[in-house]
């Protein structure tokens, strides 16, 4: 049977008007504190969940999130991509915890934008999050929002402009990832790049260059793969032995293929840094070291943000903050 407030109010001696107040923030100088906390305590213990449905008619909310993905999600491939389903899954378990539903929305790039913006202004939801958009795409989905006042955040991609963001920081992630491998003593590393979307190549590849330029080394060309999959990733591997015979290690931009570019480098005594996903990475043998990604730090920050922006009275200070990948680094 579920907790109400007049169980919450009997079981405590208090009224049903006092923990009201508690749980709407209108206490002060209203409830004495130590009612306040036997207040606190009961709902914490008796599990008291709020009414949701009664309370958004009463402050014309929908108590439900728009999460977006672009395109479809089963369309999405599953290899490499348990970052995005995580940043998806987590933002949902987020929302959940704070008793609010979700609505998942899987929006048509191929529509014209304004096409796009009118459906999106037509679904009963509170904000929205938008998951890895293309970065073209969110200037002007978060700009038609804006207009609307309706909360909405980019997860997985920083905008110019005074719109709300939270991403990885790939950069200064990877170089992070270089500078492990420069400190155990390395110093022929080449950057071999397996991510065939190559959004974040360009960043990965400054943060590559600033670390092994920061110990007075030249950066190594970049050996990229040609072939998407398996095969391609292979192929990489082998080109960058070809191309730094005396290469020390090799750092990913993807961990999808970590295995098979280990099994492709197998019998050369050099070390291997992964980036992305912990799946595949956990599958290669011997272990690498590699960078995790922060889906659930990325994904809570952009949700927290985004339910204090729904109840306050003005829109806050655009949220736009990166976090860091984890360095794991099995038997370290």
């Amino acid at each position: 049977m579920r907790t109400t407030i007049n169980d919450i109010a009997r079981l405590t001696g208090t009224s049903p008007t006092a923990v009201s107040f508690v749980l709407n923030g209108k206490d002060h100088k209203r409830v004495h504190p130590a009612k306040r906390q036997a207040i606190l305590d009961a709902i914490e213990k008796y599990g008291y969940r709020r009414n949701m449905a009664a309370k958004g008619l009463t402050m014309r909310r929908a108590f439900r999130i728009g999460i977006c993905v672009a395109g479809r999600l089963d369309q999405t491939r599953v290899l490499a991509a348990a970052g995005h389903y995580g940043l998806v899954s987590q933002a949902a378990a987020r929302l959940h915890e704070s008793g609010y539903g979700i609505a998942l929305l899987q929006l048509d790039l191929a529509l014209p934008l304004p096409e796009a913006c009118r459906r999106l202004v037509r679904e009963d939801v509170d904000g929205f999050l938008f998951i890895n958009f293309p970065v073209m795409a969110l200037d002007r989905l978060l700009f038609s929002m804006a207009e609307r006042r309706i909360p909405a955040i980019s997860v997985g991609a920083a905008v110019e402009g005074a719109h709300s963001w939270v991403a990885i920081d790939h950069e200064r992630s990877f170089e992070l990832g270089c500078i492990h491998l420069l400190d155990a003593g390395l110093r022929r590393l080449v950057m071999l790049d397996t991510d065939a979307s190559r959004v974040s190549s360009e960043a990965k590849r400054r943060g590559y260059e600033r670390a092994m330029r920061a110990r007075g080394l030249e950066p190594l060309p970049t050996v990229a793969s040609v072939a998407s999959g398996a095969r391609g990733a292979c192929d990489a591997a082998r080109a960058a032995l070809e191309t730094v015979p005396d290469v020390e290690g090799i750092l990913l931009t993807d961990n999808g293929h970590a295995a098979v570019v280990q099994m492709a480098l197998s019998g050369r005594a050099l070390r291997l840094m992964g980036f992305g996903d912990d799946g595949p990475a956990r599958e290669c043998d011997p272990p690498i070291s590699w960078m995790s990604l922060p889906v659930h730090s990325v994904a809570d920050a952009a949700v927290d943000h985004l339910l204090r922006w729904i109840d306050a009275p003005e829109p806050p200070p655009p949220l736009q903050r990166r976090f860091d990948c984890a360095l794991i680094a099995p038997g370290a």
